[in-house]
């Protein structure tokens, strides 16, 4: 790797760290929920679906994970109070998954610290730096996307 190459790897992976570090240490100062970021984005995907129709194998394919580490969240979760599971009429095999005000109450802290952090980090950008920065993110984002 050339400097460049270095430098901007190190950025990407400290800020990502710092992004995680920092929003699962906010979510459990205000809730005190002891809930890993998985759990919480796992709460997100339910909380944004309106027709209640989250399946275990739904989340398992959007975390790029195996069922059964699903299972064991969505276990813990429910267990806790912050989904509840009901089996499809149509398929024994289907459970679907939606979340409790309790759930909900963790989800909105977790919207509030986005809110948060892009409020900040655009609070001292120009218009042209904003546009400059989100089409930066977009170029990295659609990159992630389609090579790995």
């Amino acid at each position: 790797m050339n400097n460049f190459e270095k430098e901007f790897n190190m950025l990407i992976v400290d800020t990502f760290h710092n992004i995680l570090k920092t929003e699962l240490k906010m979510i459990n100062k205000i809730t005190k929920s002891g809930l890993s970021m998985r759990e919480v984005h796992l709460l997100e995907i339910v909380a944004e679906d309106k027709k209640n129709s989250v399946t275990i194998s739904k989340i398992a394919k959007s975390f790029g994970i195996t069922l059964a580490s699903v299972t064991v969240m969505v276990n813990k979760l429910c267990k806790n109070g912050y989904l509840t599971k009901k089996k499809s009429e149509t398929d024994a095999r289907s459970i679907f998954l939606t979340i409790t005000k309790k759930g909900l109450d963790i989800n909105k802290e977790h919207e509030n610290f986005h809110k948060s952090m892009i409020s900040k980090i655009s609070k001292n950008l120009s218009e042209e730096q904003k546009k400059i920065l989100a089409n930066s993110v977009s170029v990295l984002n659609e990159m992630f996307k389609s090579e790995f």
